[in-house]
């Protein structure tokens, strides 16, 4: 038989043994409470996440509408237009392409002058307005072997594809085409804008290259007509009360009504 000694040994062991049960379980629901706590979270998160990028896709179509439209509706290029909706802070931006260039339909001419506006030599800008018009196709006169030979000997692997750029970024590519020069004159660039410059939504340095190469355009715009297509970007920016952002950013493609 167990000594009285004994049987108080086992008791306390016993006491022990249920005390670190009931840690023990208590931890674990800890653990759980906290997991299932996260998991809530997580899931209001991505809630608040898809309803901003719903809002966010909407607004790029309430923006598109608002570039469309005539009259009263229609907003003004370049103008924050801002405001709280369902907790968050919206803003739409549109901005249009119409003063910019694009180098896929460019002049050799007007390419030349932005270049040397830009900063290039005379004869570098004449160079590389011509090295523009071979890579998307301008120019078929020239051999494609020799001009593949031309990148060779300046230490390129690849030759112009003489098709249209698919970006401005793109243009980097050419043969003997300083950075430099590229950053100088991308912001005047732009492959989605469909028609000549728009004079009037030029910047200045386009507009003088315009003045020198496309005069009676400038004189007379309507010589390209009034309806034309239109290519406008819009920037959305949300932010939820809770800090959380997202963003959108649009290029679109304006055709002129009846040809939608």
């Amino acid at each position: 038989m167990k000594s009285q000694g004994d049987v108080k040994t086992d008791q306390g062991f016993a006491l022990l043994i249920v005390l670190w049960t009931l840690i023990l379980i208590s931890f674990v629901l800890s653990v759980l409470i906290a997991s299932a706590d996260q998991q809530v979270r997580v899931a209001d998160m991505a809630l608040r996440a898809a309803q901003m990028q719903a809002r966010a896709d909407g607004a790029i179509w309430e923006g598109i509408f608002h570039a469309s439209v005539s009259g009263p509706e229609r907003w003004s290029y370049g103008k924050d237009y801002s405001r709280q909706l369902q907790g968050m802070s919206e803003n739409i931006t549109i901005t249009s392409e119409a003063g910019l260039i694009n180098p896929n339909t460019a002049s050799r001419a007007l390419l030349e002058e932005v270049l040397r506006l830009c900063g290039a030599r005379s004869e570098q800008a004449h160079a590389l307005a011509e090295e523009i018009v071979i890579w998307r196709g301008g120019n078929r006169s020239i051999p494609p072997d020799e001009i593949k030979r031309h990148y060779l000997a300046a230490g390129l692997d690849y030759a112009p594809p003489q098709e249209p750029f698919h970006s401005v970024d793109e243009l980097g590519l050419i043969v003997n085409m300083p950075p430099v020069l590229l950053k100088a004159i991308a912001p005047h660039l732009s492959v989605t804008q469909m028609d000549d410059p728009d004079f009037a939504q030029a910047d200045p340095l386009v507009k003088s290259a315009l003045k020198i190469t496309a005069p009676r355009q400038i004189v007379h715009p309507e010589i390209h007509g009034s309806d034309k297509s239109r290519t406008v970007i819009i920037d959305v920016s949300l932010q939820s009360k809770q800090g959380f952002r997202t963003y959108r950013h649009a290029t679109v493609l304006i055709e002129p009504a009846g040809q939608q």
